[in-house]
């Protein structure tokens, strides 16, 4: 089972593979990247025999992104938004179950810190203002998480043609709406608004269980 520091790498790897090649065509081409992390109770389950979570292990990625863009640029925007939530983000918030724990911004030190403290191994996500989790046989707020990325791109006043928007998605299930076709239509039209508006989805899957993670089940689509 891959732990955060192989997630890491693998993003890191990614991530400079693209920047190298967008840096022969945008010079100047800010980023936006939001990371869409699973917060409901499956990820919050051991991952390793170190004791790591999957939520942890998606958090201390998100820390560690969020220092490279702080060094890296002054310019490029990220945020990290967490569906499953039992809370949402504010009293008059759209999306249920969505909770945003760092808008989409320019990295500062403060979200910067708030991240790492989620990542910490005794992080209590009841005492957190997202309330815990919900567990995974509920309704997964998957579309609503997604309309939130899009609201996210649309409310940052340089988010226009000339920049980059990025969704990353950390999660280890592989069927988040169990099974349930009716809902399946609603969430691909909202990943596929999203893509409308020019940005690329990128989902990092973890392995849950002997069975792994099988995208075919539904992220194939």
């Amino acid at each position: 089972t891959a732990n955060s520091e192989e997630i890491i790498m693998s993003w890191r790897q990614d991530e400079e593979e693209e920047e190298g090649d967008e840096e022969r065509e945008f010079t100047t081409r800010p980023e936006h990247t939001i990371l869409l992390i699973d917060a409901r109770e499956n990820m919050f389950e051991q991952m390793n025999d170190e004791g790591e979570t999957y939520f942890g292990a998606s958090l201390k990625t998100a820390f560690g992104f969020l220092k490279h863009k702080i060094i890296a640029s002054d310019k490029d925007m990220v945020g990290v938004i967490l569906f499953g939530t039992k809370n949402k983000t504010s009293t008059d918030a759209v999306s249920e179950n969505v909770f945003t724990l760092v808008p989409l911004e320019v990295p500062v030190a403060k979200s910067v810190s708030s991240v790492g403290a989620a990542a910490e191994e005794d992080f209590d996500p009841s005492s957190h203002p997202f309330g815990g989790s919900i567990a995974p046989s509920e309704t997964c707020p998957l579309k609503d998480a997604l309309f939130t990325c899009s609201q996210g791109f649309l409310g940052c006043a340089d988010s226009g043609k000339d920049s980059s928007k990025r969704i990353y998605l950390f999660t280890n299930d592989d069927d988040p709406l169990n099974g349930d076709k009716s809902e399946e239509d609603p969430v691909v039209q909202s990943a596929r608004d999203a893509l409308d508006m020019g940005a690329e989805l990128q989902l990092f899957q973890m392995k849950h269980g002997e069975a792994g993670f099988e995208v075919d089940k539904f992220y194939k689509r």
